[in-house]
């Protein structure tokens, strides 16, 4: 999942939306926060990450092996 944290001036920007396409069309969730929302109400954004991280499906992508901790990578 990737999270931003954005002002105003993102609104509608069309930079941001090829770049959230991207990430969407492998695999991640993009979700996308107000500054005002984050410094005045925090709960109710960590409520919706909550929510979201609760639906999650695993990533389609599975990570190497070495990163999921099955391989020992000592020398």
């Amino acid at each position: 999942m990737i999270v931003e944290i954005d002002g105003g001036q993102h609104n509608g920007n069309e930079r941001d939306n090829i770049r959230d396409a991207y990430f969407k069309d492998r695999g991640y969730v993009v979700k996308r926060y107000w500054n005002n929302d984050v410094l005045n109400n925090i709960e109710g954004v960590l409520a919706d990450l909550k929510m979201t991280i609760d639906n999650l499906s695993p990533h389609p992508i599975p990570l190497p092996q070495g990163e999921r901790g099955h391989k020992n990578l000592s020398p």
